[in-house]
């Protein structure tokens, strides 16, 4: 089989067992790559239970208990998830691995986030009975809430370890389809984490209510610089949680045709979709949605023109900078023509910079080694 130039590795020889990848000096199985896309698909479950939480939380004022059907979709997503993970393991358990033999590559931090998750919502349980439901930011900041935060990443990563380890082995990523279940993987991880940082998510808020304007029209004040700092940081913040994954998927893998345009849009559709669609926020969210999408669709041409692989370590570190620079160009150019700029010239291609300078250490960062950590 032919491998790309992002996925010719150097690594121990594999041998196959039942259409099974084993790593020979582990012993420990692969799981096949139809293993990985049902991990993704009840991870779609999950992260679907939790942005349906999100929008009652949003929109209910009343929620008085635990037990609502949001929380229902929720967990029992965690079910599938956790049960999924648990059969996996079963069916190697019963062609005769023990122990950590029995645990695919990439699947063993998924069920441990299985067990982290299982006791946050244990002592989210515990923390609402005794204290109430938490409503709007304080929710995010809830010791239990948190625990689920940590163990739903574990869990919804499962398959990107797992496509990251084939890679390693030299094995199954030649072909970008293959890499499918490991995008949606990081995707919906992503989602996870941005949830829990809405309030410093840049999109909505700008394209709704033109946050910071009045600051920045203010002269020489402590709160114009207070305010200023709080949207630079924003964005600062959203860049890290945009970059960080995209070039953390091409340091392994060739991607679909595409990938960026998904990453970003189904974020911000997820983000729309909790908001509901009569706020004022869900207003801006749509419209970043047209944002995030042509800047998406110039990324993919651009990996599609560069093919900036691991293994081209220039080109990966050029394409750090590109990004960003292709992503918020388009963030304010659409920013402009819809409600104007009220930030400086200096302010707004500064960011930019900032932006260019963030991806391009983040590119550097992940090349420093050519093997996996």
């Amino acid at each position: 089989m032919t491998q790309s130039p992002a996925t010719q590795v150097q690594s121990a020889p594999a041998t196959r067992s039942r259409g099974r990848l084993i790593h020979a000096p582990s012993g420990r199985p692969f799981a096949s790559m139809r293993d990985d896309a049902v991990t993704a698909l009840v991870g779609i479950w999950l992260t679907a239970g939790l942005f349906l939480d999100g929008w009652a939380h949003h929109n209910l004022r009343e929620l008085e208990t635990f037990f609502t059907p949001w929380h229902a979709v929720f967990y029992s997503g965690f079910a599938a998830c956790a049960g999924w993970l648990s059969w996996v393991v079963a069916r190697h358990v019963r062609e005769g691995r023990k122990g950590l033999k029995a645990i695919p590559i990439g699947y063993a931090v998924g069920l441990f986030g299985a067990g982290i998750f299982a006791a946050g919502g244990l002592g989210d349980m515990i923390w609402h009975i005794i204290f109430g439901i938490e409503q709007n930011l304080d929710a995010l900041f809830s010791p239990s809430h948190l625990l689920l935060l940590g163990g739903g990443i574990a869990i919804l990563t499962t398959p990107f370890r797992s496509a990251w380890g084939r890679a390693e082995s030299g094995e199954a990523a030649s072909r970008p389809s293959n890499t499918i279940p490991a995008v949606i993987s990081l995707t919906l991880a992503s989602a996870f984490l941005i949830f829990f940082l809405y309030y410093i998510w840049v999109f909505e808020y700008t394209f709704a209510f033109r946050p910071w304007e009045a600051y920045a029209r203010a002269r020489g004040s402590v709160v114009r610089d207070l305010g200023l700092g709080a949207g630079i940081a924003s964005i600062l913040v959203s860049n890290v949680l945009l970059v960080a994954p995209v070039l953390l998927l091409l340091r392994r893998f060739a991607l679909p045709l595409g990938s960026v345009t998904f990453f970003l849009v189904a974020l911000e559709s997820l983000m729309a979709a909790m908001l509901g669609p009569g706020d004022d926020l869900a207003y801006g969210a749509r419209r970043a949605l047209i944002v995030l999408a042509v800047a998406g669709a110039a990324t993919d041409l651009l990996i599609l023109l560069m093919k900036p692989y691991r293994e081209r370590v220039g080109r990966f570190r050029a394409f750090g900078a590109l990004f960003p620079i292709v992503l918020w160009t388009t963030f304010f150019l659409f920013g402009n023509a819809w409600h104007g700029i009220a930030w400086s010239l200096e302010m707004w291609t500064g960011i930019i910079v900032w932006n260019a300078w963030a991806g391009f250490m983040l590119a550097v960062m992940m090349t420093l080694q050519t093997q996996t950590p």
